[in-house]
């Protein structure tokens, strides 16, 4: 939609199960320095935990980022506007086992350390090592049940983690990977002021890009306080440039989509403007996004201003396969 925020599975319904696409190969628009970027054919929010700012967090429904910084030159690039130069194919389905890759490890680094040798039952210096070059692949040759597990567990502890069915040449029907593709670096998600820094050069050539930018660095700025012992800081005691970006994002974002509607009215909420917040939230919207207009429009008239879950979140693990 025009004046729109894009798609991004904001207060979304639940897919079908995932399958992993090939690795594509693109090379930097710059300097042509190539990164892997994995695809996927379709996934499910199983288990997904969903938040008042509209952050979505899925194990089987990895969060790929739609821009990148290049790791040879450091320029801005979108990942869809890049030039595929190949792709890497993955194992045959009824073959694959799991990996789970750490994207980031977020501001609770001792927890993901445990979490890591838990699992591995690798010793200190060698998850120090593990975690000094992220992204990287913590762990290999899982089913697809343990990688979910793993997954779960890192995110339970505030790091960026997916997982993904491994590449392997185990029955000799791929075609030779080029050493340099396998070598290539995956993309990664920018930082809060990366995202900001991307913004202000002026990479966004349309307003679904800015919107993208503005409500990927307001996700950033409150991923902090989705764990549950980090005490909430208000917006009007946060940084001036992030405090900034979310005023322009809810004073332009239309009120046509009912997407839009929700995410306008929760900026206002967080921003403490609670009236404007209230006034959006009592208009008539389609039953899919009802209850959670009424779960914001309780939360603002109760004048709270903080991020929470919402009510249909569900913290549990995947059931175990019969």
């Amino acid at each position: 939609m025009e004046g729109g925020v894009a798609t991004f599975g904001v207060f979304g319904v639940v897919l079908e199960e995932m399958i992993p696409g090939p690795e594509l190969v693109i090379a930097c628009p710059a300097c042509r320095a190539l990164h892997r970027y994995d695809s996927l054919r379709s996934g499910n929010t199983f288990g997904a935990w969903r938040w008042t700012d509209g952050r979505v967090v899925s194990p089987m429904l990895p969060d790929r980022p739609s821009i990148t910084r290049c790791h040879q030159c450091g320029g801005f690039f979108w990942v869809y506007r890049a030039e595929e130069v190949g792709s890497i194919e993955n194992a045959p389905l009824d073959k694959s086992v799991y990996e789970v890759l750490l994207e980031q490890v977020g501001a609770r680094r001792v927890e993901v350390m445990a979490r890591l040798r838990e699992h591995s039952k690798q010793g200190l210096a060698e998850v120090k090592a593990l975690l000094a070059r992220t992204p990287v692949v913590a762990a290999r040759n899982l089913s697809e049940h343990e990688a979910q597990r793993l997954v779960l567990s890192l995110q339970e502890v505030g790091a960026s983690a997916s997982l993904r069915r491994q590449v392997s040449d185990a029955e000799g029907t791929f075609v030779e990977t080029p050493p340099e593709w396998m070598a290539a670096p995956y993309v990664t998600h920018l930082t809060e002021q990366e995202l900001l820094a991307a913004l202000a050069a002026g990479v966004a050539e349309s307003w679904e890009e800015a919107s993208y930018l503005r409500i990927q660095a307001w996700w950033a700025s409150n991923e902090p306080f989705r764990q549950q012992d980090v005490p909430w800081v208000p917006w009007a005691e946060r940084a001036p440039e992030a405090r900034e970006n979310l005023r322009a994002l809810a004073d332009r974002l239309p009120v046509e989509d009912p997407f839009d509607l929700l995410m306008k009215a929760e900026a206002f909420r967080e921003l403490e403007r609670f009236e404007e917040a209230i006034a959006l939230l009592r208009t008539r919207l389609p039953e899919d996004f009802a209850r959670t207009a009424g779960f914001l429009r309780e939360l603002a008239e109760q004048r709270i201003a903080e991020l929470r879950l919402l009510p249909s979140t569900e913290r549990r693990e995947p059931e175990r396969s019969p």
